[in-house]
């Protein structure tokens, strides 16, 4: 019998000491994500989200072994993920406010493949730029290109 992820979130977080915490089911751009809310989300967030990334990597191996299927969902603590995702999109209207004023393309420092995601949606409909991530393992980052071309394909 399959457990709803919220379940098995409250069970995790129970057996964690988290007895005070709740958590509701919601969406955004990046498809539904599992809040938790609790009076000190710092543990379950963790350095740089490192926590939070692991008990998401957690949740969603529990989720497969129950049904056999990868967990296309995400977990967020306290809004932290929101504030950090809202953080990448500025950084992307800054990243391609640089490439328009200088006519070049731009490479961003590695970071994850989330991260990565929310800052390849936040420019993919904009004009005259594109994004392309590039390298291996640690080393993976984003490189936003001018594309002025990409503007005249634009249709108004």
């Amino acid at each position: 019998m399959e457990r709803p992820v919220t379940t098995i979130i409250e069970e995790l977080l129970s057996v964690m000491g988290y007895t005070e915490a709740s958590v509701s089911m919601m969406s955004d751009e990046t498809g539904v994500v599992y809040a938790i809310h609790t009076n000190d989300g710092r543990q379950l967030i963790g350095r740089d989200g490192a926590n939070l990334a692991a008990l998401n990597h957690i949740v969603k191996r529990i989720v497969e072994q129950e049904t056999g299927t990868y967990g296309r969902f995400g977990i967020d603590v306290n809004g932290y993920q929101e504030e950090r995702n809202e953080s990448l999109r500025r950084q992307a209207r800054m990243i391609v406010d640089r490439v328009r004023s200088l006519a070049a393309d731009s490479e961003l420092e590695p970071m994850d493949g989330y991260a990565r995601m929310i800052i390849h949606a936040a420019i993919a409909d904009m004009a005259d730029v594109t994004t392309e991530s590039v390298g291996r393992g640690h080393e993976r980052h984003i490189v936003v290109k001018y594309s002025p071309e990409k503007r005249s394909d634009m249709s108004f």
